[in-house]
């Protein structure tokens, strides 16, 4: 279960009542639990055992709930060996702000023979997202090949097509 974390809540309190609601949450780290699943509170400032982090990919707002923020990285193949067992987001301060359990999940070291890349995802609830911008580094955005190809589908399947008679 993802928790917002004490700075979290304070933070996302806070940019609700200014005049600039923007928060810069830039990290989502990785670690492997110490080889246990974590158990977090909302008083949680470290992960138990960080093996990686990189900056935020993608941020979104959930199609079907407009409170959940989804947040994504991207851990390459030379990353490994190790077991993802946790995973956080990190302000540009390195404040954690929002922790979880994460599915166990292996990624083999190159070296074993079979590549395997990770794109962590963490879903976190806010109540009145709508109103926070969340701001995010353009240059270290990565788009998956799914999400490539259904922007380029899309720009031709709502398009509509010209007859032999036009």
């Amino acid at each position: 279960m993802m928790i917002l974390t004490k700075k979290g809540l304070e933070q996302i309190t806070a940019v609700l009542g200014s005049s600039n609601p923007s928060v810069e949450w830039k990290y989502i780290a990785v670690g492997d639990g110490a080889g246990v699943e974590p158990d977090f509170s909302e008083d949680s400032t470290t992960l138990v055992n960080e093996l990686y982090r990189s900056e935020i990919t993608n941020i979104s707002r959930n199609n079907t709930n407009s409170a959940w923020v989804e947040f994504e990285g991207y851990i390459p193949a030379d990353a490994g060996a190790m077991y993802v067992r946790e995973i956080a987001i990190f302000d540009s301060q390195n404040n954690m702000m929002a922790v979880s359990a994460y599915p166990t999940t292996f990624i083999p070291a190159l070296g074993d023979g079979v590549a395997k890349s990770l794109y962590p995802k963490m879903t976190v609830q806010i109540s009145n997202s709508e109103n926070i911008e969340f701001i995010i580094d353009t240059t270290t955005v990565m788009a998956s090949q799914l999400w490539a190809k259904e922007q380029f589908l899309s720009k031709f399947i709502s398009k509509p097509r010209l007859s032999a008679d036009t």
